[in-house]
């Protein structure tokens, strides 16, 4: 159980159960319905995963349970869902975003295995992300004339410089997190995002209404301009998280509401004053807490208790996913495009790869490489300085695939350079080795 440092007030919350613990009130989120399907599934398949593509929750899902469910956007927080019990509850969530760094180890153990360092530039091609949008108005009439209903699905694209890093207290563990520098009601964003489309969502983009077993998911595949550029980590021992990305997404309506106005009835009554609405597929933790200590990978939520700039036990604007009790995600992938990542060929003699990178001291630096011709292969870690400190091989090879486990539990922690010679060609990397 996390115990929470802040205190939301809900007046009728998707985030319903709330108890007290440790003198603090912490926050629990009940799913409103099961989704059906999760688009991100058939996504995988069909794309063949492209190297690049990367899965953040799946990592999680290797080290926990996570239930899921579909939770609404909308920005106003006087409409509502009727449960299936009969229940109204008003809507909570403004927006949400999830903040991605690539080199988290836990990222690189699932997909396609790619190891991408922290010391690795890489460059954002788009996101994906499943989502449900159930339209209940196809058209309006203004003037006397029938127009079509076009909604917005607001997208905002953050580097380094426009998040905030932080962290918290979780019982004895200090949990970190990011998320953007602000958020406004007025824009439903923050004025400070390094890129933001807007997505018109019209018919062609509708899911069904749920049925007795949940919604009908979609996925929606967005491009980001070429060259959106995310700078590697800074070259120092400790991670600054200067190679973080993030994405932040709010719905906008074409329509104006009404105090009372119903999103959707689960218990299948019929609807007066519908509303066209969007939601995303998203994940909690109930199960084995995933402490967020060193790597980030965190989503974050604008609830309407935020929304207007207020502040809540020193949480504003927004709140992390891994400060409420039970861990909360959201479902996406991103594709990245990078230098190669831990992987080198030299004239075309031979390739490599080394993981994992950082690498812990109770663990060993793997080296994986490929000879295209016999000769004498010479692997060397060596210090900042460029003294040699450990003579990894030197020794002739036969073509093929060879792989080879290095100790490293001797070495303080630090940044050594994986220098590999076949010939006259030399090449080195840099090897973080970390407790």
């Amino acid at each position: 159980m996390k115990n929470i440092l802040f205190r939301l007030l809900f007046l009728i919350s998707l985030f319903s159960s709330v108890r007290l613990a440790y003198a603090q009130e912490e926050l629990k989120k009940n799913e409103i319905q099961p989704v059906k399907n999760n688009p991100l599934e058939e996504f995988k398949t069909k794309k063949s995963m492209y190297s690049a593509w990367k899965f953040p929750v799946d990592a999680i899902y290797n080290l926990t349970a996570l239930t899921s469910h579909i939770t609404t956007l909308y920005p106003d927080s006087t409409v509502k869902i009727i449960q299936k019990n009969g229940t109204p509850i008003l809507q909570d969530i403004f927006s949400v975003g999830a903040v991605f760094t690539p080199n988290d180890p836990n990222v690189e153990l699932t997909g396609d295995n790619r190891v991408v360092s922290r010391f690795d530039w890489y460059e954002v091609d788009s996101i994906y992300v499943p989502y449900i949008y159930v339209r209940h108005h196809d058209s309006t009439e203004v003037n006397e004339s029938k127009i079509a209903v076009v909604d917005t699905l607001l997208i905002q694209f953050f580097k380094f410089s426009q998040l905030e890093k932080g962290d918290f207290m979780d019982q004895s563990e200090t949990e970190i997190y990011m998320k953007p520098k602000n958020w406004t009601l007025d824009l439903l964003g923050s004025n400070n995002s390094a890129y933001e489309i807007k997505v018109p969502l019209t018919s062609n983009d509708t899911t069904p209404r749920p049925d007795s077993s949940g919604w009908i998911t979609k996925g929606k595949l967005i491009a980001l301009p070429p060259g959106f550029h995310i700078d590697s980590d800074d070259e120092s021992f400790f991670l600054n998280y200067t190679n973080s990305f993030a994405f932040g997404l709010s719905f906008k309506p074409m329509l104006e509401n009404n105090i009372g106005d119903t999103l959707e009835a689960l218990n299948g009554s019929s609807i007066k004053n519908k509303l066209n609405y969007f939601g995303y597929y998203g994940y909690t933790n109930n199960t084995v807490p995933v402490l967020q200590t060193k790597y980030i990978n965190n989503a974050w939520f604008v609830p309407s208790s935020l929304a207007p700039g207020d502040t809540v036990n020193s949480w504003h604007n927004s709140i992390p996913g891994n400060a409420y009790e039970s861990d909360r995600y959201i479902s996406y992938a991103v594709h990245i495009t990078c230098c190669p990542a831990n992987v080198d060929e030299l004239n075309g003699t031979l390739d490599f790869k080394s993981f994992p990178n950082p690498v812990s001291k109770h663990h060993h630096l793997q080296t994986d490489f490929n000879l295209v011709n016999s000769g004498v292969v010479r692997i060397e870690l060596r210090d900042q300085l460029g003294r040699i400190l450990q003579t990894v091989a030197d020794e002739y090879y036969a073509a093929g695939k060879h792989s080879l486990e290095v100790n490293v539990s001797n070495l303080a922690n630090g940044i050594y350079q994986y220098t590999i010679q076949v010939g006259n060609a030399i090449t080195s990397q840099k090897i973080s080795i970390v407790d």
